[in-house]
């Protein structure tokens, strides 16, 4: 008896903190963490696709740091007791629970399968398109811990962004901004950063 005075009270204080860590998210925050996570693979298996393809280093060890960028939202995911939108079939390469996301893909694949310069450009456009994506769920977001892991990913998919521009570059290729003004976009690339244009960042490891 004595034994159950002492553990039931730890069982209590164990079911509150998993409560309120699943009620410190919002309905949008878990809808937007699902769709994340589906975009972080979208970019895997795209830059995966491309290295098969061409061979490049840059796909390839980008394709890895989008591999470590879906294992911190997973984190998140697991955190706040959401299921993983890219399990089961939709662990397969291509395939995708938000049917847009699916389109947007095989859009990608179709393009990048043109020439090594088409699929840089794709690459460049896509880490924009997820720049801009993190930096509105960051503003959208009440919870610190969602908004620190984003933080980090929206640095590391700058240094992408860099490493993709400046692979253009050495082709003779002035890429143009799709989704970020140029203002913002010029700040990006002219960062120092972690990327070497090769695609290493923090994540690449």
């Amino acid at each position: 008896m004595k034994m159950l005075r002492v553990i039931y009270p730890i069982i209590v204080l164990l079911l509150m903190f998993v409560g309120n860590s699943f009620s410190q998210i919002s309905q949008s925050d878990r809808d937007a963490l699902i769709y994340n996570m589906q975009e972080e693979k979208v970019a895997n298996n795209f830059y995966t696709a491309m290295q098969n393809l061409y061979g490049i280093n840059v796909f390839e060890n980008i394709s890895k740091s989008e591999t470590m960028h879906m294992k911190h939202v997973k984190a998140l995911l697991d955190n706040f007791g959401i299921d993983n939108p890219v399990s089961g079939k939709y662990e397969a390469a291509g395939s995708f629970m938000d049917a847009g996301l699916e389109r947007m893909y095989n859009d990608m694949i179709s393009t990048g399968n043109i020439s090594v310069t088409d699929a840089l450009k794709e690459s460049a456009k896509f880490e924009e398109m997820d720049i801009r994506d993190l930096k509105a769920f960051v503003e959208s977001t009440q919870n610190t811990s969602i908004e620190s892991t984003l933080n980090m990913l929206i640095n590391a998919s700058g240094n992408h962004l860099r490493a993709f521009v400046k692979n253009l570059k050495t082709r003779g290729i002035e890429y143009t901004p799709q989704y970020l003004s140029q203002e913002e976009f010029n700040g990006i690339i002219s960062s120092s950063g972690k990327s070497k244009g090769n695609g290493n960042c923090m994540y690449s490891k």
